[in-house]
């Protein structure tokens, strides 16, 4: 839990700007 999980977190928030 640490870089992986942040990288993982960073998609998640492109994917809502996306699929708001």
């Amino acid at each position: 839990m640490g870089h992986r999980w942040n990288l993982f977190a960073c998609t998640i928030e492109t994917n809502k700007h996306h699929y708001p």
